[in-house]
């Protein structure tokens, strides 16, 4: 009689448990023996596992990924998934977020994001990400363009770091200075600073010296791209190159091929850690290598501002945080979100510089140089994404026009102008 009590005490707990786990399982947070939530979650997980490790201690993430050799069948087995078995949350490239979204199947964040992170993320990256009224991820990874330098060439040409006074202007001067100082006529490949000149790099300067590559409101190029404030801005940056003989020529993407384009900027960003470059204009992608091999010789600044003392930045690639509409776990999905930012804080100025890869949009100062010129410029932020078509169409023109005559640079403007606008009416 004591067994059967005991028994059917012991199948009372048993069933309890198990209405306890498909409560759970049901209101879409389902949590494992230690009472983690687990989070499907598509990407690389190491995005944000490297910005809060505490996560850990909350949820038991699941990655999961879908091998493919080409973008497009990648992308055919994403939207599979996402129609048939969608995880829960997913790490996306910003433009690929948004094209699921418009295709419905991306759940609209902004309103979550107003309620519970709107103080936690700087508002010019949300404006950045924002489609009219929409928001297809939460931006969780972000690279700015900064200006690193070598300390040891300011020292020697007796010259102070800049700081976020300095212009345009002043950094070509600065730029003259530093080859004056530290290149002799011997060296071969030894420049003031190092700048590609390709449209993506030169937005920031274009908006600087007042212009636009395409309108805000509509994306169209004329009277934008070949406006007058943008050629000369493109100008100056011709001229840096082909007259002052300061910089070198770095096309970035006007090549036959990727590894061709990687070998140029990978033999450029070695010349600056080789001691042969001054200054470099380069995103934040890039700080680790530079830190590891220069340590505290360098030194990192902001874009320099326009005539009026504006700073334009624009970003070279922000991954988002999305949650597909079919997903059953919609819940942890954004509790995962919201612990991340509640989680990330830097603790002391080593680990803010270990964070630089992964700039966390914060809204108080770190108390770390580095990483604070980092969190300004994201600040800066200018959405691009209207000109981005832009940029790979016009890649082919650019060596034209650093060899043109500067009479021909509004003529090849115009041109590339017209065959955009063309191609963007479908003609």
């Amino acid at each position: 009689m004591m067994v059967r009590k005991t028994l059917r005490s012991f199948l009372i707990l048993i069933s309890s448990i198990m209405f306890m786990y498909c409560s759970a399982c049901s209101w879409g947070g389902v949590f494992n023996s230690v009472n983690k939530q687990t989070v499907h979650l598509y990407g690389d997980v190491k995005y944000i596992t490297d910005l809060a490790p505490s996560l850990d201690e909350e949820f038991d993430l699941q990655a999961v990924q879908w091998t493919s050799d080409s973008m497009e069948e990648r992308r055919k087995v994403l939207i599979e998934r996402l129609k048939t078995d969608p995880p829960d949350a997913l790490i996306l490239p910003e433009n690929e977020a948004r094209l699921l979204y418009q295709e419905g199947y991306l759940e609209n964040l902004l309103p979550q994001y107003q309620t519970s992170l709107s103080e936690r993320i700087v508002p010019s990256l949300i404006e950045a990400e924002k489609k009219n009224d929409a928001l297809s991820g939460i931006p969780i990874h972000t690279t700015p363009l900064i200006v690193y330098y070598n300390k040891q060439w300011f020292d020697k040409a007796n010259l102070p770091y800049p700081d976020e006074t300095w212009g345009w202007e002043q950094f070509a001067e600065i730029s003259g200075s530093l080859m004056k100082s530290n290149c002799s006529a011997s060296d071969e490949g030894c420049y003031g600073h190092m700048m590609p000149f390709n449209l993506s790099y030169l937005g920031p300067l274009i908006k600087g010296f007042g212009g636009e590559i395409v309108n805000p409101e509509d994306g169209s190029a004329e009277g934008y791209l070949n406006g007058e404030s943008t050629e000369q801005a493109l100008l100056w940056a011709k001229h840096l190159i082909t007259s002052d003989k300061i910089a070198p020529v770095v096309w970035n993407w006007n090549y036959s091929s990727a590894n061709e384009m990687q070998k140029s900027i990978t033999f450029y960003q070695d010349a600056f850690i080789q001691n042969k470059i001054g200054m470099i204009v380069e995103s934040t992608f890039i700080y680790s290598d530079f830190k590891g091999a220069l340590l505290t010789d360098l030194g990192v600044a902001g874009i320099p501002s326009s005539q009026r003392g504006t700073h334009y930045n624009e970003s070279h690639g922000t991954l988002v945080l999305s949650i597909p509409k079919a997903s059953e776990n919609k819940q942890a999905a954004w509790e995962l979100l919201t612990t991340l930012f509640r989680h990330v804080k830097v603790e002391s100025s080593e680990e803010a510089a270990s964070l630089i890869n992964f700039p966390v949009i914060r809204t108080q100062p770190s108390g770390n140089k580095d990483v604070d010129i980092v969190s300004q410029a994201i600040s800066n932020i200018v959405n691009t994404d209207l000109a981005r078509d832009l940029y790979s169409y016009a890649e082919p023109y650019m060596e034209r026009i650093l060899n043109s005559g500067d009479w021909e640079l509004h003529n090849i403007l115009s041109e590339i102008v017209s065959g955009y606008e063309l191609l963007q009416n479908g003609m």
